[in-house]
């Protein structure tokens, strides 16, 4: 009973893990009872709160029924010797939401006193009420045979005024949604980008480095101000293929897609600080930002397309006490598993059910740190030495709770997992002591997925290591070290193959870079090498070529960021839109476009810039063969549409030059029009006398110039 309880509270009737439910075996003992009141505890009846009774509120006779929920699909025919044992176990499942009424669970019987198969129950409150539909809006699986199904009490009086003769519904007509993915198919293959600034959000179409990236507007909210509305309080976030903008506001976040941005939906979770798409677009975590453990609704996960609550969760902080960490949750590539970290194990969810997999966590005793792979329902981890136990990085398949492959590991202190973007590798940066614990070295364990067995190879460095970078869907990675971070350096290494690799070979070294971070261009090979923020130094490199193509800076980067294609990058300054802001940050905020081989194209400042943001794309339909075919023709391919950018060009500076025009003939003629009209005007005052002739050459113009200081700003500056 109780397990079953626990058992149906989120998903539906057919995925669901039911207690085998015995008509002879009524009568069960205080021992099952209190077991599967245990089970029930753990919180799969969802208690979150719906609607918050008014203080003071009359309990009139509607509000009374408002308390009492039907409960149809119980057991049928059970004697009136075993009644009372099944109202036991109704009452033990339906007061998780809140306390009953006093003799708040009736059985109606027939004339052999024999259930008839449903029950009434009334609780205290309306919102222990709520709280059990919304719990069990999809059925409940009570035993193998019975699934229960519950409704408000006010129902039945539609019920009884139902129609005894059927009539034809109306068909609505049809109305075509909004498309999604319209913007994929601009002809000129354009990408876009958002700008999220003072109090306006807009996004742009970014135009070709023909036409130095000049930025074409889409939308900046205006339906919106028109209907005296804020399109965008806070922050904004794109999801991973694109198809939704997400804003956000205080009362939650709002989805907006197509042409000209229509509102898709809406989620409501007050104060929302994080959100997190699933990388299907399917699922949507959102998160309050609470990590006490109390409130049962800090973490929602929600259905994007229909905005249905899927499930909910609290949050608690980290094990040593340190707020929690964003994201809570990680999904899987597939959209089919989501999971957390917890103390020894991984709690693997699966999104048919959003219940627990096996009920318990797969175990992963002292587990730091985790991460899906890119591509499969894989998760890595690693946990650190404990009780004479080695170091060990895992791979395991969630679904079968199996290790795939694991290593053992000594004198580590810490380990960073880097998987490559096609899953194809995984890269365990181990950073190890000597057994004296006096100096320390990194060794790179590099694991071939595609391999049988998933062979690994290692890679030993002496220096210490700034950054680690893998280039997209190929085999090669980059690799910044040093002696300090005044000297350091920066390698480039290939695994020889995706599959059947034999070593880890060394391709080059560039010395001497006042570097932190390598940004790989989502087409490969081009890579950006970019210093710290104040630095602001900026390289171009061609790696297959070993030729840096353009060295720049740009002060106070603190972001750096490809377009989809690979053809346009940007670097930009951007300022935190809540807290004290340093007036150097405010001056220099901004952004700039650049060329993939260094040209700068556009430089844009902007007082109070939040944020810069490229639309995401989905990945590619084509297959190995059609990819290499469009790389053999590449040279066709860009003639064609170098052409293509030159004529759109040319249209646009035409339009622009044409605007002008019209718009200095518009003045001009307005100019003259209005100086005749006051000439004339001139001309009756005078004659009425209400004015008098002046002659300009009467008048000496003198212009005087005067400064006023309003204030001055010493800011004291940490370079």
């Amino acid at each position: 009973g109780g397990a079953a309880a626990r058992g149906g509270g989120r998903g539906g009737a057919g995925s669901t893990m039911p207690i085998e439910f015995d008509y002879d075996g009524l009568d069960v003992d205080l021992e099952e009872l209190d077991e599967i009141e245990e089970f029930v505890s753990e919180g799969d009846v969802d208690t979150d709160r719906v609607f918050e009774e008014e203080e003071g509120e009359t309990a009139d006779l509607e509000r009374n029924f408002e308390r009492v929920i039907v409960v149809d699909n119980i057991p049928k025919g059970v004697p009136e010797e075993k009644q009372e044992k099944l109202a036991a176990i109704l009452e033990k499942i339906f007061s998780q939401t809140g306390p009953l009424e006093p003799n708040g669970l009736s059985l109606p019987t027939n004339a052999d006193k024999v259930t008839l198969g449903w029950a009434f129950v009334a609780y205290q409150t309306v919102d222990a009420a709520q709280q059990v539909l919304k719990a069990m809006k999809d059925g409940f699986a009570f035993d193998k045979r019975h699934t229960l199904k519950v409704f408000p009490f006010a129902d039945l009086r539609k019920f009884s005024n139902w129609p005894d003769k059927y009539e034809e519904p109306e068909v609505p007509a049809y109305e075509e949604g909004v498309e999604l993915n319209s913007w994929l198919l601009d002809p000129a293959l354009r990408d876009q980008y958002l700008l999220r600034h003072s109090d306006k959000t807009e996004i742009y179409w970014c135009e070709g480095a023909v036409m130095n990236a000049q930025g074409t507007l889409v939308y900046d909210g205006a339906r919106e101000r028109e209907n005296g509305k804020i399109w965008c309080e806070m922050y904004t976030a794109w999801s991973p293929k694109g198809s939704y903008l997400a804003t956000f506001h205080r009362p939650g976040i709002a989805l907006w897609g197509g042409d000209q941005f229509e509102k898709i939906g809406r989620i409501a979770h007050m104060d929302v600080q994080h959100i997190l798409f699933s990388p299907n677009e399917r699922f949507l975590f959102t998160w309050n930002g609470k990590d006490d453990n109390r409130d049962p609704r800090a973490l929602i996960c929600w259905d994007v397309k229909t905005g249905r609550e899927m499930r909910s969760f609290k949050v608690t902080k980290q094990p040593n006490g340190e707020p929690a960490e964003w994201p809570i949750m990680k999904w899987s590539p597939d959209d089919k598993y989501f999971a957390r970290q917890t103390t020894n194990g991984i709690s693997v969810f699966d999104t048919e059910s959003f219940k627990l997999m096996e009920k318990k966590p797969v175990k992963a005793k002292g587990v730091v740190h985790f991460e899906w792979s890119k591509s499969d329902p894989v998760i890595a981890y690693w946990a650190p030495e404990e009780d004479k136990m080695p170091a060990r990085v895992v791979l395991l398949d969630p679904a079968t709770r199996t290790e795939l492959r694991s290593k053992n590991l000594f004198n580590v202190r810490e380990v960073k997992l880097h998987w490559q973007n096609s899953g194809d590798f995984l890269c365990a940066q181990v950073l190890r002591h000597s057994k004296t614990g006096k100096t320390t070295f990194t060794n790179f364990e590099i694991f071939r997925m595609r391999d049988a067995n998933i062979p690994n190879e290692i890679l030993e460095m002496k220096d210490m290591i700034e950054g680690f970078a893998w280039e997209p869907s190929r085999e090669r990675f980059g690799i910044i070290h040093g002696e300090n971070q005044h000297r350091l350096c920066v390698s480039f290494y290939t695994m020889g193959a995706i599959e059947g690799g034999s070593k880890i070979e060394k391709i080059y070294t560039i010395e001497n870079k006042q570097v932190s971070d390598l940004h790989w261009s989502p087409a490969g090979n081009m890579v950006i090498m970019a210093g710290k923020s104040i630095n602001g130094n900026i390289e171009f490199w061609d790696v297959d070529e070993a030729v840096q193509t353009a060295e720049e800076e740009h002060f106070m980067c603190n972001e750096v960021s490809w377009d989809p294609s690979g053809r346009i990058v940007a670097t930009v300054v951007t300022q935190p839109m809540f807290g004290t802001v340093p007036m150097r940050y405010q001056l220099e905020n901004g952004y700039n476009l650049w060329s993939f081989q260094g040209e700068n194209l556009r430089k844009e400042q902007m007082e109070h810039f939040y944020q810069f943001a490229w639309r995401p794309r989905p990945a590619t339909t084509l297959n190995a063969k059609e990819i290499q075919k469009v790389e053999k023709n590449l040279k066709t391919y860009m003639a064609r549409y170098g052409k293509e950018d030159e004529i759109r060009r040319k249209r646009l500076e035409a339009s622009a030059n044409k605007e002008k025009i019209e718009s200095l003939t518009f003045f001009r003629d307005l100019f003259a029009i209005r100086s005749a009209k006051a000439a004339e005007e001139q001309q009756e005052r005078i004659r009425l006398g209400l004015d008098i002739a002046v002659d300009e050459g009467e008048f000496e113009v003198m212009d005087e110039l005067e400064e006023h200081f309003v204030s001055e700003k010493v800011e004291t500056y940490f370079g």
